[in-house]
């Protein structure tokens, strides 16, 4: 289930969404078969604890959070990967601006960006 905001502020999503099998289709669906993505080994040996989501998948969230017809930019910076079992937390300010910040449950920072509307 996404997470949406309907309002500013924080807005915790009901359930962990990232799971190995999200990460797979979403891998998948955007053509990125990175192993890192996909195989726990091949994670371990890169220095991960496990495999993450795509970055493309965490701006997919924040992106959701947006209104298509008035978005006029869109960017984001990936700080760090979010983990299989991670609960997000997503944050927006603003309403003509707006800083979006997509947290864990123990309020680590994995994405920051910003949205300008019409």
């Amino acid at each position: 289930m996404p997470c949406v905001a309907t309002q500013i502020g924080f807005s915790p999503c009901p359930r962990a969404w990232c799971r190995l099998k999200q990460i797979n289709t979403f891998a998948l669906a955007s053509g990125d078969p990175n192993p890192v993505h996909l195989e726990p080994a091949i994670a371990c040996r890169a220095g991960h604890a496990d495999v993450f989501a795509q970055g493309m998948l965490g701006m997919g969230m924040l992106g959701a959070l947006l209104s298509a017809a008035r978005l006029r930019r869109f960017g984001v910076r990936f700080l760090s990967p979010i983990a299989l079992g991670d609960q997000p937390r997503l944050y927006q300010t603003g309403t003509r601006l707006r800083e979006l910040v997509l947290t864990n449950e123990k309020g680590n920072i994995r994405i920051r960006g910003y949205a300008e509307l019409n």
